[in-house]
């Protein structure tokens, strides 16, 4: 948005950007809140049902992607895995994820574990599952 004008957005915006607030692991819920309504209410495409078609497609875009905001910063899981793929993008590759939750599979049939050991695999089992889940692969 800019001077009531809904534009195309910059390559590269992150989420934060998105909803013009600083990056960072706690954020201040009312604020995130406020900020997505107001924005929202703004990009929302029903609002835009009078202007030309590149409009309305830039507004139905921008929407997508500020509900898409609002769901991974609302979400204490989503937000850390974004937050790590923001530093390090390859921290989050697939191809990683999947020999750490074999690794993990594996473990889990040892006869020799602890409780306190196998509790800790169990989360990052679920941990590991959610976010392939999350990209698209079948775990």
């Amino acid at each position: 948005m800019e001077c009531g004008r809904i534009l195309e957005e910059r390559p590269g915006c992150n989420h934060f950007q998105r909803l013009g607030i600083p990056a960072a692991a706690e954020l201040d819920r009312d604020t995130l809140e406020a900020r997505y309504l107001k924005l929202s209410r703004l990009l929302h495409p029903d609002f835009q049902a009078q202007a030309g078609p590149d409009v309305q497609h830039l507004a139905l875009t921008n929407s997508a992607l500020l509900n898409d905001a609002w769901t991974i910063l609302t979400d204490d899981l989503r937000l850390a895995e974004y937050l790590l793929g923001l530093q390090d993008p390859e921290a989050l590759d697939r191809g990683e994820i999947e020999s750490r939750r074999d690794r993990i599979a594996r473990e889990l049939t040892r006869d020799t574990l602890q409780v306190d050991d196998l509790a800790t695999l169990i989360h990052e089992l679920r941990v590991y599952r959610r976010i392939l889940r999350d990209t698209g692969v079948p775990t």
